[in-house]
Order: C-alpha cells, then sequence, then structure tokens
C-alpha cells in the first residue's frame, strides 16, 4: 500500500453536472499521479470510485480530450496515458482476495445473525463503467454474509438509492427514501446493515437521527462498513474498528455477536 498526498477530490457527480470540463480535469490529475508511480488506486468510496472510472470511459472514447488533458498536466510535471487501474476496495476483498481466503483466516461467524446488504448506486451503476457485480441482481455483499453463515435479507428499496444526494436539495425525500428501507428491516428484526459506501454509511447512520427529530420513529438499526464486519469476523476488537465513533450505536449487534462467537462481555 503507498499513501500518496497528491491527491485531491475525486470531483464527484454534482461537480461534473456543473462543470464537466472542471470534474474531467480533476479526475485525470488523480489518474495521473497514480500512473506517474506506477500504482494501482483502490477506493472504499464507491462515488470515487464511478467518478474516476467515468473520467476513464470519457478519455478513453476521445483522443482530442486526452490531448486537452495533457495540455493541462503539462504544467505540473504528470501525463495521463490512460494505463492505471481504478478498484474499489470491494474488487480486492472479492476478486484480489477472495472470500475463501478470508474465511480460512476468520476466527468468527455470522451464523445466527441477520444481516442486510446494501449496494448503493454507484458500486454497481453504471453497469458498463463499473463493471462489477450484476447490477439487477448484485450478490456479492450478499455472498460474503451467507460464506460467514449469517442471513442474508431482502427488504423494500434494496437496490434503491440511499437518498443521500437529494440532502439539502430535498430534505424530505431524502428521508423517506431511507424510512421506506427502515421500516421493512425493522418489521424484519435486522440485526445490522452492512454496506460498502461512506456516503450511505452517513446516510444510515446520520439519517436515523434526522427521522428520529423530525418524525419522532426511532430504529436504531445498527450500520456497519463491509470492512469494519470482515475486521471483526478476523479477530479485531471493536474498538480497533472505531465502533465508538457510530451515531447509532452498535452495542446491540455487538452483543449479539459475541454471544454466538462464545465470547464473554458486551459490545460498547
Amino acid at each position: 500500500m503507498i499513501d500518496t498526498d497528491e491527491f485531491t477530490c475525486c470531483a464527484p457527480s454534482f461537480i461534473s453536472t456543473i462543470n464537466p470540463k472542471t470534474a474531467l480535469h480533476v479526475g485525470a490529475r488523480n489518474l495521473a499521479v497514480a500512473e506517474k508511480i506506477n500504482a494501482t488506486i483502490i477506493t472504499p468510496c464507491s462515488g470515487c470510485f464511478k467518478s474516476l472510472k467515468e473520467v476513464q470511459d470519457e478519455l478513453s472514447k476521445d483522443p482530442s480530450k486526452v490531448n486537452m488533458i495533457n495540455d493541462f498536466l503539462s504544467k505540473t510535471g504528470k501525463r495521463y496515458e490512460g494505463k492505471v487501474k481504478v478498484k474499489h476496495v470491494m474488487e480486492v476483498i472479492m476478486d484480489d482476495i477472495g472470500i475463501e481466503t478470508i474465511k480460512k483466516r476468520a476466527k468468527h461467524s455470522l451464523r445466527g445473525l441477520k444481516i442486510a446488504p446494501y449496494y448503493g448506486c454507484h458500486l454497481i451503476r453504471p453497469s458498463n463503467i463499473s463493471q462489477f457485480d450484476d447490477p439487477e441482481i448484485p450478490r456479492s455483499l450478499d455472498s460474503i454474509i451467507e460464506k460467514f453463515e449469517g442471513t442474508s435479507l431482502d427488504y423494500e428499496g434494496k437496490l434503491d438509492c440511499c437518498g443521500g444526494p437529494l440532502k439539502t436539495i430535498n430534505d424530505e425525500i431524502s428521508l423517506e427514501l431511507l424510512d421506506i428501507k427502515l421500516k421493512s428491516l425493522k418489521k424484519k428484526s435486522v440485526d445490522a446493515v452492512i454496506l460498502a459506501c461512506p456516503f450511505c454509511f452517513f446516510q444510515f447512520e446520520f439519517g436515523q437521527k434526522e427521522i428520529l427529530k423530525e418524525r419522532g420513529v426511532k430504529y436504531d438499526i445498527p450500520i456497519l462498513t463491509v470492512t469494519e464486519m470482515l475486521g471483526l469476523l478476523l479477530g479485531l476488537e471493536p474498538k480497533e474498528l472505531g465502533f465508538g465513533l457510530h451515531i447509532v450505536k452498535t452495542k446491540s449487534f455487538l452483543s449479539k455477536f459475541q454471544e454466538m462467537n462464545g465470547k464473554e462481555g458486551e459490545g460498547k
């Protein structure tokens, strides 16, 4: 793993909507940073994944834009050649490492737990650009849950937008999109939601707080990133994984996880 302080914001969708040319330049510059040190970009953010893959796709179809980009990048000693790979951390988990490899090293399981996978928009769509999983019937998160003997839940809104991109534009619709999912999950007595996008994580966490304030409904459904869940399965402690920083407390999930795995003590 190589860390670099040269990366900037990926220029997400709202920037490309306002100023496509700026978004293209910013994205290409980030790609050129990785190319210069001959590195693959690995991102845990689905929005960054989509933005950078879209820039790659656009430049691959129009050589004149590559020339324009390189005229700009020449001022900083960089050049875009189109050789860098962009991977979401889920691709690394599923394709490069493999769930079987992780399972062999795991110390715990999800036996007895009901887990709801949430894919979000940008990890699997647009499918011709992301080229990861099935955009209509994705299975990667479900397969991780099932491989570790948990029950993977289907629920209303599983493949719909989390509502996060609508924040500040239409907060009512933003919360409603989330509320639909949470209502369905509550009825199914879910133990936790796992997801692979930090923006979706924020929406599911902070959104529950907003729904309580605006609608008086308390869900208290724990939200975990897939990497947090895998960390637990591999034997890392909740404190090491930052569980104490969650807005929605994870004690109910951790207590049940520890009980099912024969561990003493309650989750914090």
